[in-house]
């Protein structure tokens, strides 16, 4: 048996603060590994964007995140957040 592959999707997800991923270098949010989306861009308040940024990038409240995933782990990414 083939194992059905769920269609990739991008969104954006804009943080709150109040995520667990918050404050928190990319490598250490769980975003790929516990949440299985790939962080592809981030959008800083100040207006910087980021592609493609490295792992030691520190996720911050009011950044706008580009994830890349399936839409159930996106939609799971965005309850954290409440960004329904």
């Amino acid at each position: 048996d083939t194992e059905r592959q769920s269609p990739l999707v991008c969104d954006e997800v804009k943080v709150t603060g109040k995520e667990p991923y918050c404050d928190k270098e990319l490598k250490f949010t769980g975003i790929q590994s516990q949440y299985h989306c790939m962080l592809v861009g981030i959008k800083r308040e100040e207006g910087d964007t980021l592609m493609m940024p490295e792992a030691d990038v520190m996720i911050c409240k009011n950044d706008t995140l580009w994830v890349m995933g399936s839409e159930e782990d996106l939609e799971i990414l965005k309850q954290l957040s409440n960004n329904k």
